[in-house]
């Protein structure tokens, strides 16, 4: 997650993407739920760098729901 963010804040949004995804199925795959709302948020803000509201907005929502569940 914190090489995508620094792809993300450097403009490199191909590399960014590629490795949030890959930390999201990682963390999901051994439910990690910090890590995996921690990665929602990162796409969330990717997407949104990106032009692209739409993805954004669902891991926005996704982002909400891991980590209300983390401290609910």
């Amino acid at each position: 997650v914190n090489i995508g963010h620094v792809y993300r804040q450097t403009g490199r949004y191909a590399e960014a993407e590629a490795i949030l995804t890959k930390a999201l199925a990682t963390a999901e795959s051994i439910e990690v739920k910090p890590r995996i709302y921690q990665a929602h948020l990162e796409l969330a803000e990717l997407y949104e760098a990106m032009g692209d509201p739409a993805r954004a907005l669902h891991h926005h929502k996704a982002f909400h729901r891991v980590r209300d569940e983390v401290f609910s």
